[in-house]
């Protein structure tokens, strides 16, 4: 399938079309990859420095489960758009 896709891109763009688009498409998943990636980062630094702030067990689960981050954008279907804090500070 993936052939026919690629002789029917080269046929209409041609060689350097072809490249020039798979070389952007790369790009553009890279980007949304690392942003995501940076906005892990930021989440989970939040959700830590709210733990360390939390001054009873009360406060520590609302910060578990209460907090985190929404709206992550997608790389594929796979990946979730929102962790709790619970999983952003128990990821490896």
């Amino acid at each position: 399938m993936s052939l026919v896709l690629e002789r029917f891109v080269r046929n209409i763009l041609g060689d350097r079309g072809t490249t020039v688009l798979y070389v952007g498409i790369a790009l553009t998943l890279l980007g949304v990859s690392a942003y995501r990636q940076v906005a892990i980062v930021r989440a989970r630094r939040s959700c830590a420095a709210a733990l360390a702030a939390a001054k009873d067990v009360h406060e520590r689960i609302r910060v578990l489960y209460g907090r985190g981050v929404t709206g992550l954008p997608r790389v594929d279907k796979s990946s979730s758009t929102a962790f709790t804090c619970e999983r952003l500070l128990n990821r490896n």
